[in-house]
């Protein structure tokens, strides 16, 4: 749900917007480095509403 909020608010957030957003998220597996990049992607491929300004559109 964090990840959703921040490509809903920023679009396409920087790899360490990401991870300040996703800080507060505890994961026992370890799998930090594949949701960041998982995050990345779906940015990438379009995954918010929101410019790289951060404004809605």
């Amino acid at each position: 749900m964090s990840a959703v909020a921040l490509l809903e608010r920023r679009g396409r957030p920087s790899e360490s917007e990401v991870r300040h957003e996703m800080a507060g998220n505890l994961c026992r597996c370890g799998a930090y480095p594949n949701i960041i990049r998982s995050v990345l992607a779906a940015a990438e491929r379009g995954g918010g509403d929101a410019d790289d300004q951060g404004n809605q559109g």
